[in-house]
């Protein structure tokens, strides 16, 4: 092996030109990652913070619906939710636990028989929330 490839045989000038570059690399690499993963963090807070919203205005908005148990008012409300890229799939259940209307996605089984739903007085707001 020649000695000119040694790394004791190389100047000093190009080992420490080396030695930064590498270093810089590494902490590049560290910084970038990090802020990946922050990054990706943040995003599901956020869509979970607006996921909540959503359903707070839909709650707002088909609780007199829900109430007289109108489905085509129901609907007309759910309609507007297409809009909506991050939502796949919503499913509005009355009191009793039956489902009085559906918006799914395409390749999404109907709306699951088992809810968390949490009462107040008379009637009901259901969220079920899915993901693939």
């Amino acid at each position: 092996m020649s000695n000119h490839w040694r790394w004791q045989y190389w100047p000093l000038k190009t080992k420490l030109l080396l030695l930064t570059v590498s270093i810089s690399t590494l902490g590049i690499l560290l910084v970038c990652t990090s802020l990946v993963v922050v990054e990706n963090r943040t995003y599901e807070e956020q869509l979970e913070s607006e996921l909540h919203v959503i359903a707070d205005i839909l709650a707002e908005q088909s609780a007199a619906a829900l109430l007289f148990e109108d489905s085509q008012q129901i609907k007309t409300i759910l309609s507007s939710l297409n809009q909506i890229e991050t939502i796949e799939q919503v499913c509005v259940y009355n009191v009793s636990g039956e489902v009085m209307s559906a918006l799914n996605g395409t390749g999404y089984e109907p709306c699951p028989s088992s809810i968390w739903s949490r009462r107040w007085g008379s009637w009901a707001i259901t969220i079920a929330c899915l993901s693939r």
